[in-house]
């Protein structure tokens, strides 16, 4: 089993500080999935202290090399910023627009919801459609549920 491997096994199975030790070292040497979950700890505050900082560094740094759970998540930051009136919507909403257009299912609902709430963008019903069909094909319930709604009305 690699070093890679291992470190996702113990993240896996709750062991975060030993999955950090193993894990930091690629994360530092540039791997995509070690930065993401290094990323996840410090968010979340898994066994370390939570450090928002910290996280965005990991999470950016896994996302430009289009690691989808990290561009989601960072996405997820960025809006909560947003909400609290610290930043714009542009970093969150190019981020999910990014990660739904490699597939990330859950970027692709919140596409969908920004597109229809006008969250930062003008309201377009077409492209929120668009984005709620594709997370609802892969059975993606509150895009189900929103979707549902739109068609409905």
């Amino acid at each position: 089993m690699s070093n890679l491997q291992n470190g996702i096994a113990l993240f896996q199975s709750g062991k975060y500080s030993q999955a950090f030790e193993i894990l930091l070292p690629l994360a530092e040497e540039g791997n995509a999935e070690a930065e993401s979950i290094i990323g996840c700890i410090y968010e979340l505050g898994l066994e370390k202290d939570i450090d928002i900082n910290k996280a965005i560094y990991w999470y950016e740094k896994s996302a430009a090399q289009d690691h989808i759970i990290a561009l989601n998540n960072l996405a997820n930051i960025f809006m909560y910023l947003y909400r609290e009136g610290l930043i714009d919507t542009n970093k969150a909403v190019n981020l999910y627009r990014k990660a739904a257009e490699l597939g990330m299912v859950p970027s692709q609902y919140m596409i969908g919801k920004i597109y229809l709430e006008g969250i930062g963008l003008d309201v377009n019903e077409t492209e929120a459609v668009k984005w709620l069909k594709l997370a609802s094909a892969n059975d993606f319930e509150p895009a189900k549920t929103m979707l549902s709604s739109i068609l409905s009305s």
